[in-house]
């Protein structure tokens, strides 16, 4: 007859190999988003804010207008 096999409290080490490749790959994501939201903010911080608005701005080809 068969007998169950026994469990250990260890993990094997393909699990563990797995669950840090898993780390790893969590780690380089969470990095990057990191550094992309970092270029977003300073990138934004150069630009004036009405190059950002959808409103429309008045240009006045020869001067501005006499008052």
């Amino acid at each position: 007859m068969l007998q169950p096999l026994a469990f250990s409290d260890q993990p094997r080490a393909g699990s563990r190999i797995l669950v840090g490749i898993k780390r790893l790959l969590l780690s380089a994501a969470g990095l990057l988003l990191l550094l992309l939201a970092g270029i977003s903010l300073l990138s934004r911080a150069e630009t004036p804010c009405y190059t950002r608005s959808f409103h429309f701005m008045l240009k006045y080809v020869n001067g501005p207008p006499p008052t």
